[in-house]
């Protein structure tokens, strides 16, 4: 792929040829103002019928060279009510474009307002919807075939437009996210920390209403809102949370602990709506729509709309079907990857079974050798799963004791905080009891100056420790259970000899884990806000 873009090809110069064609006299500046309400440097554009355009935002999923390594992320919630439809399962994902980066797909900046809807609804240039403010809406109470017929509209409409619309020197055609990329989107993608990504909510700056119109007096109070007149979300998108709740292309599946459930049901509604309650909103919400309503009609309501997202095909020309089996072989046979060697060890003795049922000769002979290649492998594979054991725990070890020194770095932090305020709060008064003119006086202003610089550093280094800290909680939590980081305690303190005062960092870190287990609803900041006093805590015990 040579991930070229298409660049900003729907500027205000294209606008206004697109618009020329039309009999709507409507100025570029205008339209922008609806397709694109806060626009930014890096949006995709991408266009419309009637002169209008619709912005796309890149959402990455790896940064290396192979399309086949795709990135695993754990979707749901550890604690919820709704573990039939947010428990946490593994989920996978990789976008079809590159560039520079990495691999990514492009999901719509904003839901679909009913502007747009109109002019892809629109026959001919006659038929193009003027705008007007209500238009700055979502599209609401269309059915999920409607959503489709619209991305399918859109995507003839690009098919006729093919040197404009080129993305990795293809045409892209659209559709509804599937449930997959909402969440990963909606939880920020690769723009948060481990923590962040984890977290029920994606934001640590103010509150829901900052970001998520919802059933409040303080928020949507019962009504359908413009799109984009909130904050984005941490990858510039708008309204993930809430004025409507989002159609995806997926049908549903339950979830297990772990993984989906293998039954297919109705469609997947993401992010709640103007009528969803705060406390129900999080990054895992996801609720089972009917295609179809008891009275034998397309389902559709008043707080559901949609967005799309454009894709590719996974397979475009033979030479794409050889590079990407060429990928899938190389990551089965890695050679660095024990297992992988294992793989082509059994693939090498199917081969072998095979060709012993089409010759005759010294069967025997290779019958044996057959046993013996696969008492071999067993015994191989039995030393495999203990030196993997091994390897984790040793891996184990060593997250407990960087847990253990972040912790420890994080009260010390604290500490210094604290000295550093006192400092500041003894040089504010004795700069009170001066004199402007009195010659102690600059001296004194300097000593504050001085002390506020050393409390901002102070509180820089805090904030740095403590948000290590939670994303290294996060990844141990994601990457080994509970019981496997406690059975590795006794070692991890063993190894550090005769250093008790860490050892007790590192016990208080296991506690910390099991605490974030346990509180998994909380947010980013509720957490570090409780890792910082757990931590320090423990260092004024020892400073007693």
């Amino acid at each position: 792929m040579s991930g070229r873009m298409p660049g900003k090809f729907l500027c205000l110069g294209l606008l206004l040829v697109a618009l020329g064609s039309t009999s709507v006299t409507v100025s570029a500046a205008d339209l922008k103002a609806y397709d694109n309400p806060q626009a930014m440097d890096d949006d995709v554009l991408m266009p419309l019928p009637c002169g209008q355009s619709m912005a796309f935002r890149k959402v990455y999923t790896s940064n290396g060279p192979a399309r086949m390594a795709d990135k695993a992320f754990n979707a749901g919630l550890q604690q919820t009510d709704n573990v039939l439809s947010e428990a946490v399962n593994e989920r996978h994902i990789q976008g079809p474009f590159h560039d520079k980066q990495g691999y990514y797909y492009l999901m719509g900046k904003y839901e679909v307002t009913a502007l747009q809807y109109q002019a892809l609804m629109a026959t001919d240039d006659s038929k193009c919807p003027k705008p007007k403010p209500p238009l700055k809406r979502p599209q609401n109470k269309i059915s999920w075939f409607a959503a489709q017929d619209a991305a399918r509209r859109l995507s003839l409409y690009w098919g006729q437009k093919a040197d404009q619309v080129k993305i990795d020197g293809q045409v892209p055609f659209a559709r509804l996210p599937t449930d997959s990329e909402y969440e990963y989107a909606l939880r920020g993608g690769h723009a948060v920390s481990s923590a962040q990504f984890a977290a029920p909510l994606f934001f640590t700056d103010g509150t829901l209403a900052d970001y998520a119109w919802y059933q409040s007096p303080q928020s949507a109070n019962g009504k359908l809102n413009a799109v984009g007149k909130l904050k984005p979300n941490p990858l510039g998108i708008f309204d993930l949370y809430g004025n409507v709740q989002e159609m995806t292309q997926d049908n549903f599946y339950a979830t297990r602990l772990g993984r989906l459930h293998g039954q297919s049901g109705g469609f997947v509604v993401r992010g709640g709506s103007y009528l969803t309650q705060s406390a129900a909103m999080n990054a895992a919400l996801r609720v089972e729509k009917p295609f179809y309503t008891v009275k034998g009609k397309e389902f559709s309501a008043e707080d559901t709309g949609f967005r799309l997202v454009l894709s590719l095909p996974v397979i475009t020309d033979s030479k794409t079907l050889t590079t990407l089996s060429q990928e899938v072989t190389k990551l089965g046979y890695d050679s660095d990857d024990k297992q992988g060697a294992l793989l082509k060890q059994l693939d090498e003795i199917i081969a072998s079974n095979e060709k012993l049922g089409n010759e005759k000769e010294d069967l025997n002979a290779k019958v044996a050798t057959l046993q013996s290649s696969l008492g071999s492998l067993r015994q191989n594979m039995t030393k495999l799963n203990a030196e993997r054991d091994e390897q984790r725990n040793r891996a184990i070890v060593s997250s407990l004791r960087l847990g253990g020194f972040l912790c420890q770095s994080t009260a010390d932090a604290q500490h210094s905080l604290n000295i550093s305020k006192a400092e500041l709060t003894r040089a504010e008064k004795i700069l009170q009891g001066q004199k402007p003119d009195s010659r102690l006086y600059k001296t004194a202003q300097k000593l504050v100056q001085e002390s506020k610089g050393r409390a901002q550093d102070m509180s820089n280094n805090l904030n740095f420790f403590s948000s290590y800290l939670s994303d290294h909680a996060t990844d141990c939590n994601n990457n080994y259970s509970l019981k496997q980081l406690q059975a590795q305690l006794g070692n991890a303190k063993l190894s550090l000899g005769s250093d008790n005062q860490m050892g007790k960092f590192i016990e208080r870190f296991v506690q910390l884990l099991a605490y974030r287990e346990q509180h998994a609803t909380a947010s980013l900041d509720e957490l570090k806000e409780e890792f910082v006093a757990k931590c320090y805590a423990l260092h004024q015990q020892a400073t007693k």
